[in-house]
């Protein structure tokens, strides 16, 4: 019945930011001795271990194997006894579930998502820790900008990007009424390509058929 309603009517909004990862504005202290990784798919141990945090909403095995296997990346928090939080990079496009949508970047850009913190570790800063290092590793590699997203109704979200130096970059209004899909792109022109659409699914299906004949 929820999802029936859904169709009727419902209105999402998607915001985009994007930091310099020379101006951002990192914590410097590390109190609780937290290390940084990045994962790769024969950590078959840590990976089983990512996937009991918020279990059993949180992330599949699976899914985590697609993501690595597709060039995005997970970084992690831990200290000695345990997973803190947990993160993904793409740096060269993403696709984007809720929106149907991709994103595109530049190569100096790379898009985070599906950060998670850990319940009883919320509010140390940790977070932002991951951040100040990981991302700092990939500045050394030539990126210089971060982009993500997070939805509207998420204000503590909004609070926490603008106190870290983030800036609008656009957003995406979706949803659905009377069973007819809506996308209002509000994006820089070619930034975001609609799959939902008939042209994103022609131009998908152009780029899968290009794959096969390789």
């Amino acid at each position: 019945m929820k999802y029936l309603l859904q169709l009727l009517y419902s209105y999402n909004k998607m915001i985009f930011i994007s930091c310099d990862l020379e101006k951002i504005n990192y914590e410097k202290n590390n109190d609780l001795n937290i290390k940084y990784d990045r994962i790769k798919i024969a950590d078959k141990e840590i990976i089983n271990k990512i996937c009991e945090i918020n279990y059993p909403a949180g992330i599949s095995e699976k899914e985590i194997q697609t993501r690595l296997r597709k060039g995005h990346q997970l970084y992690l928090a831990k200290n000695d006894k345990d997973i803190l939080c947990y993160g993904w990079v793409a740096l060269k496009g993403c696709y984007i579930p809720y929106l149907k949508g991709q994103i595109s970047l530049s190569p100096d850009e790379f898009y985070t998502y599906g950060a998670v913190v850990k319940k009883e570790y919320r509010g140390h800063g940790i977070l932002n820790q991951y951040r100040k290092l990981n991302y700092h590793k990939l500045k050394e590699k030539g990126f210089r900008y971060e982009v993500t997203s997070y939805m509207s109704w998420n204000k503590s979200v909004e609070r926490a990007n603008k106190k870290y130096g983030y800036q609008y970059e656009g957003e995406i209004i979706y949803g659905y009424i009377f069973f007819f899909r809506y996308f209002i792109n509000k994006m820089p022109k070619g930034k975001i390509m609609n799959l939902g659409s008939f042209w994103g699914k022609w131009k998908k299906l152009t780029y899968l058929f290009s794959l096969e004949k390789k």
